[in-house]
């Protein structure tokens, strides 16, 4: 009886467990990386402009063009999705 008992209890242990597990998973993702993409855009938006131009007044504009579409990628892709 008590080796039943104990295989039993191991079970009900072992389904716990997972549960918790699966609960851990769904916890909801408070960071925020929404600095990544102005970050990523203007890196590019400079990278691009100084490859194609050259000159350091044109790799400024790019910068500002690539925050530009850093923030609108952002407010209209990655806000529009569902987690």
């Amino acid at each position: 009886m008590d080796k039943a008992l104990n295989s039993f209890l191991f079970e009900i242990n072992q389904y716990l467990w997972i549960i918790n597990i699966l609960m851990m998973i769904k916890e909801e993702n408070n960071k925020s990386f929404d600095w990544v993409y102005s970050v990523l855009g203007l890196v590019c938006g400079i990278a691009t402009a100084a490859v194609i131009s050259g000159s350091f007044l044109w790799s400024l504009f790019g910068g500002v063009l690539g925050l530009i579409m850093g923030a609108v990628f952002l407010g209209s892709v990655v806000k529009g999705r569902k987690y």
